[in-house]
């Protein structure tokens, strides 16, 4: 009973005399007391929540002085409530003052999480009441002030079953709803037939505070039951406003959902009720508790029975259950209605889809609009299988990608050792990314972690597009080695030798890399070993014995006499950025049948665009060894194979490339020589390192990393046992290149790079600022994929979108030509379902609203409506397109946007594309 006469007077005091939180501090007259006036002063009695340590959260914080207070002198610089732990931040909340009692009320939260409440659970406050000596403290009634400045301290409660967080405002009584009001004015529950209009909402009050946590569309539940006809206006007697019911005398006063019975005319539309889609908002102090009920289109449905319910599972704040309550009322109806729906291309209108989109919306380089940039890192999407690349295209006609998109985005990060495997033959078909024929993979992100191998293997060179941020960790490895040991990790080639009559096999080049020259077996008619193949990117072809940057074979040898030893050349190394070297050719016997020393080195290529390689380019692989075969005594020995040359591989991103680990193009290791008693064979030529490419407009760091080009050892020869000839060893294979881009040429972590093959200084190497011009648009137009958002009220028809409803422009330079496509907007639509979801099962395909060309205006791009743009222009529509025309969209209440942009060839990273700031879609409807 104590309890209840108490907040009764604390709600009287409120009701009476709040003040507001924000007042401005302001000092009343008359003197100090002198600190130790006797009877002089105001005088702090008690306050009675000091030091609590379970204070509920909606506790009237009541302060007692010793005399009546000046009502001017409390506000938040006297009287100050601070949470802890820092007691720097001020609680919301309000004062009332009556006579000698000052009360403090804490905001109310109106969300469940408590963030808009006053108190929070489990913290410590601190109260400080400003007094003497201070120039504006709190007053008595004939202005002397508080005696001194005092603090005091409480504790809330901890969120437990035990201890609930709230004290009950109205103990052992149920909330109720005490009214529920249109427009602040008109009573709902009642006869008349409700306006329509922008801005409609419900008030509803209580009798007392709501639990913000109970507030949600399962609890408030808003309806449309019932429609009438559209086509019947009826005056409804009581508010003169037309209407599709019949009137109220044939309404069934004691069922509100329903207006009592279908008349000709009326309808009941839906097998069950459908659902209004509304926003709850929760507004409650001590003195009222208000809900919002505002519908998310913007107004009430026309010519409808509405329907809300307010169920037990709304409580207070300690818990007790709203005594359940049905709203019923109509709607007036309108003729048919023209309405609109603007997206502004912000935060959340709409929101993008970002596993589907590559466009920018609302970012920091497109704020507030979508726009188009050129997408160098791909679209994220790889395809089913991540091993296998996408693109290029294959015949016939070059139009068929080797693993087409399947809409989702894919993250290389694999969990154990993996091959990205480019073919077994050559490609014939460029790619749309930088235009060569090296093959493409597309990842969101990549993540090579400690422990984990990437081998990239077959013929082609490997392009790996991310579109996010590009790791290998310390201890990650990619590796396009020519050593042609698969995922095995040892560098060195396949021409380990042996005497035998079959010969040996030259390494395999890998990722590009050209393969090394096999050696002659014994009693062979070969004058010399094979010579190394040729690689991508050398100016004699893929594949070419022999050809530019091929290391040469050496020449074999014979010996009839077994006085003195005999030795075979050595193979020479490979080329690419720099010549490989020749292999040994000295001493190789007294009195040999020889044929003419051999082993050259492959020669360098030319100049790569001043070794920024536009294009990927591979290393040569070495020559292979000549043999020496003894003949008569079957003593010989067979030669090595050269290894295979450095392949080829570029990662660019989007974001940041991090190499921490091990990047490796190096070239194989020649084989090593065989021996007999009297004969020995040389050592084959090591394989040239391949090519590098770190390509992005961000940052590259490679601190502690391993970026090698390098080219391989020659194989060692091998000195017959008797002795007496000298060892011709491989030749080494030349350097390989290395290319970093990124968004200013300072490559962080250089100076501390474990390894850096060729460096500064070296042929091969290049860095500098991010270059997109060896890039053809990125392989595909960037793309915006919009969330499903609610467009319109039930059954909308679209209207033809016309050059006014939008606010488009094409920045200087970012035109593919006079009447050329810059943008094409497609929707497609959803149907309510009775919950107010969208049916998400049963879309239309995708239509196209329309697209902009170019002008020669670029504020006022050309907009063609209803329309796909000439196969001569636009030769692939997006996947999926299924026509043209917004109408076929009609009946769906929500729409979801596919916006794409058509960007130049050779357009850079750096420059702005199409820009759409701005739609309004317009719809006529009548229920």
């Amino acid at each position: 009973m104590r309890q209840s006469r108490l907040l009764a007077r604390r709600l009287a005091l409120a009701v009476a005399a709040l003040v507001s939180i924000a007042l401005p501090a302001c000092g009343g007259g008359g003197g100090g007391p002198g600190p130790d006036g006797a009877g002089q002063g105001l005088q702090l009695v008690t306050f009675i929540q000091n030091g609590v340590g379970n204070l509920p959260l909606n506790e009237v914080l009541e302060f007692r002085f010793s005399e009546e207070v000046d009502a001017a002198t409390v506000n938040v610089s006297t009287l100050q409530v601070r949470r802890g732990p820092g007691f720097g931040q001020a609680v919301p909340g309000q004062m009332a003052v009556s006579g000698s009692t000052v009360l403090f009320y804490p905001q109310l939260p109106g969300l469940c999480d408590l963030s808009d409440s006053g108190f929070q659970p489990d913290i410590q406050y601190r109260i400080t009441l400003v007094g003497y000596p201070e120039q504006f403290p709190i007053r008595n009634s004939v202005g002397q002030p508080l005696r001194r400045t005092m603090n005091f301290e409480f504790r809330t409660r901890a969120d437990s079953p035990s201890a609930p967080l709230w004290r009950d405002g109205i103990p052992a009584q149920q909330p109720f709803l005490v009214s529920a009001v249109n427009e602040g004015t008109l009573s709902l529950n009642g006869t008349a037939a409700v306006p329509v209009l922008d801005g409609n909402d419900m008030v509803l009050t209580f009798s007392e505070n709501i639990d913000p946590c109970t507030v949600s569309d399962t609890t408030v539940r808003f309806f449309e039951y019932q429609r009438g006809s559209p086509t019947v206006f009826n005056v409804e007697p009581i508010s003169g406003r037309q209407t599709g019911f019949t009137p109220a005398a044939d309404q069934d006063t004691g069922n509100p959902f329903s207006w009592g019975p279908i008349d000709a005319g009326e309808t009941n539309l839906f097998s069950d009720p459908q659902r209004i889609r509304a926003v709850l908002t929760l507004e409650q102090d001590f003195t009222q508790t208000r809900l919002r009920v505002t519908p998310e289109f913007g107004r009430f449905p026309e010519n409808a029975l509405c329907v809300l319910e307010l169920t037990f599972g709304l409580r207070d704040l300690a818990g007790s259950s709203l005594i359940p309550v049905t709203v019923a009322f109509t709607t007036q109806n309108l003729a048919t209605q023209t309405g609109s729906k603007t997206l502004t291309f912000e935060a959340g209108s709409p929101n993008v889809l970002g596993d589907l989109s590559t466009g920018d919306v609302n970012t920091s380089r497109s704020p507030g609009r979508a726009q188009g940039w050129m997408l160098f890192a791909g679209d994220g999407d790889n395809g089913g299988n991540q091993l296998l690349p996408s693109l290029p295209n294959q015949p016939s006609a070059c139009t068929t990608p080797r693993q087409a998109n399947d809409g989702v985005k894919d993250d290389l990060d694999p969990n154990a050792d993996i091959r990205l495997d480019t073919g077994l033959s050559i490609n014939t078909c460029n790619n749309v990314t930088d235009g060569s024929r090296a093959v493409v993979w597309e990842f969101r992100t990549m993540r090579i972690r400690a422990g984990r191998t990437v081998r990239i293997i077959g013929v082609n060179p490997a392009i790996i597009l991310v579109q996010g941020a590009a790791t290998v960790e310390a201890g990650g490895r990619i590796l396009a080695r020519g050593d042609g040991l698969g995922s095995t990790l040892t560098n060195i080639g396949t021409g380990a030798s042996t005497n035998t009559t079959t010969g040996v096999s030259g390494g395999v080049g890998y990722s590009g890399g050209g393969g090394g020259g096999a050696a002659p077996g014994l009693n062979n008619s070969a004058n010399y070993a094979t010579d190394g193949a040729s690689a991508f990117g050398s100016t004699s072809g893929y594949g070419v014995l022999g050809g530019v940057g091929a290391g040469l074979g050496g020449a074999s040898a014979s010996t009839s006499t077994f006085t003195n030893g005999g030795n075979s050349n050595g193979g020479g190394g490979g080329g690419h950025a720099a010549a490989g070297t020749a292999g040994g050719s000295v001493a190789r016997s007294t009195n040999p049948f020889k044929a003419t020393a051999r082993g050259t080195g492959g020669a360098a290529y030319p100049a790569m665009g001043g070794d920024t390689m536009p294009t990927l380019t591979a290393g040569g692989g070495g020559g292979g060894s000549g043999a020496n075969d003894m003949g008569t005594f079957g003593n010989g020995a067979t030669g090595a194979g050269g290894g295979g040359g450095g392949g080829a591989v570029d990662i660019t991103s989007s974001a940041d490339i991090n190499i921490f680990g091990t990047v490796d193009a190096s070239g194989g290791r020649g084989g090593s020589g065989a021996a007999g008693f009297y004969n020995g064979s040389g050592g084959a030529g090591g394989g040239a390192g391949g090519g590098i490419r770190l390509l992005t407009p961000n940052r590259i760091d490679i601190t502690g990393g391993v970026i090698t080009a390098a080219g391989g050892p020659g194989g060692g020869g091998a000195q017959p046992t008797a002795g007496g000839a000298t060892i011709n060893n491989g030749g080494q294979g030349g350097l390989g290149r290395v290319v970093m881009e990124d968004g200013d040429s300072i490559i962080t972590g250089q100076g501390a790079v474990t390894t850096l093959i060729p460096g500064e200084g070296q042929t091969g190497f290049y860095r500098g600022v991010f270059n997109a011009a060896r890039f053809q648009g990125g392989g595909l137009e960037p793309q915006i994929v919009s969330d499903v958002f609610f467009c319109s009220p039930a059954n909308p028809s679209f209207i033809t979108a016309v050059t006014g409803d939008f606010l488009a422009e094409l920045p200087s330079g970012a035109s593919r030509g006079a009447g050329k496509t810059l943008m094409l907007i497609e929707a497609r639509g959803y149907n309510l379902r009775t919950d107010g979801a969208y049916n998400s099962a049963a879309p239309t395909g995708w239509f196209t609203v329309g697209y902009f060309t170019d002008s020669g205006v670029g504020s006022a791009p050309n907009w063609v409506a209803n329309a796909n743009p000439p196969a001569s222009d636009i030769a692939v529509l997006p996947s999926g397109n299924s026509g043209a025309g917004f109408s076929n969209l009609n009946t769906r209440e929500f729409v979801q946007l596919r916006i794409t942009f058509y960007l130049p060839n050779g357009f850079g990273p750096f420059d702005p594309g199409p820009i759409l700031d701005q739609w309004t879609i317009r719809y006529t409807y009548d229920q």
